[in-house]
């Protein structure tokens, strides 16, 4: 199912490249969901996050709510920086 969520902060269930077995990047992830939340390109850095997620889903949450988890899994963190939000890898 591939819509737009009725409000900004709502997301409704998404599910990224599920016909390919090799998965998706958390970096894509990433930007999937912040644009969905209105954060642009220009704001926002995830070039570190190469980590390969098998799959991934959500039902309705915030654009955080959604991350927290991936980010707390594959252990990295988002950070201010140059006034846009940049994503680190820990170590």
């Amino acid at each position: 199912l591939i819509c737009f969520p009725q409000f900004l902060e709502v997301m409704t269930i998404r599910y990224l490249d599920r016909t390919n077995s090799d998965g998706v990047t958390l970096r894509a992830i990433v930007e999937n969901i912040s644009a969905r939340v209105n954060i642009s390109e220009d704001d926002l850095d995830a070039t570190d996050l190469t980590q390969l997620i098998p799959g991934f889903s959500w039902t309705q949450a915030q654009g955080k709510q959604i991350l927290a988890p991936l980010l707390e899994l594959y252990d990295a963190d988002p950070r201010p920086h140059d006034f846009g939000i940049q994503f680190l890898n820990r170590g």
